[in-house]
């Protein structure tokens, strides 16, 4: 894998070596395949275009989730997703960018594993309307609100900060001392130690909110 990447990236001419394959790939029909051309079609001429050749290319569902290590090459394709990650102290790019492409230093910190990201389960929890993600690294978890019209969900506090993302519908949270609305795209960071208290005033309220991992229950019904 480790040769495949430094000969493709290191071509005398990569642009030419892109643009045949694309001529050999009109002839054929798969997934990857039309991948491809619908990459190229977006980014023509970046070296990038060829990338699912060398990568995995996973399909999602609504509710699925995968996680990914560091110092592994990625990219979102379509679609919209929740994307927590760890501090990272660089962003190095591979293609589909007109940006700089640092291939000396991308060679040295790619991991070039071949198996796929492993695809992490939601975990049920005490509260019905509420599924937890915890991938491998204890840097983050993400948890899921769900909460049908009326219904309400009391989070007790727990001993690190998080932050919340409202995905869909309308509804309010509240501590001890105020109360924000809650509408799409409305994003709070919520203090360690705080107990909050969620209603939804809509059909469906979803709301992501993202903390480090702790090892004891944090759930109440």
């Amino acid at each position: 894998m480790e040769d495949s990447f430094s000969n493709y990236f290191t071509a005398e001419n990569d642009v030419d070596t892109a643009r045949s394959i694309i001529r050999k790939l009109k002839e054929r029909d798969n997934a990857v395949q039309k991948l491809i051309l619908r990459l190229n079609a977006d980014y023509p001429g970046d070296i990038g275009v060829m990338m699912p050749l060398l990568l995995n290319y996973l399909v999602l569902e609504s509710g699925e989730c995968f996680y990914m290590a560091p110092n592994e090459p990625h990219a979102y394709l379509k679609g919209d997703l929740i994307e927590v990650m760890a501090c990272s102290d660089n962003v190095i790019r591979v293609g589909l960018t007109p940006k700089h492409r640092d291939i000396p230093l991308l060679y040295e910190i790619l991991t070039y594993k071949m198996e796929p990201p492993p695809i992490i389960k939601p975990q049920k929890t005490h509260f019905q309307y509420c599924t937890k993600f915890t991938p491998p690294a204890t840097e983050f978890e993400l948890e899921m609100i769900n909460l049908p019209f009326e219904k309400v969900y009391y989070k007790k506090s727990i001993t690190v900060p998080s932050l919340l993302l409202v995905i869909k519908g309308e509804g309010s949270v509240e501590d001890d001392d105020t109360q924000f609305k809650l509408l799409p795209g409305v994003s709070l960071f919520i203090s360690a130690g705080c107990h909050a208290k969620y209603v939804s005033l809509s059909d469906e309220l979803i709301v992501a909110i993202t903390h480090s991992q702790i090892s004891k229950p944090d759930f109440m019904t």
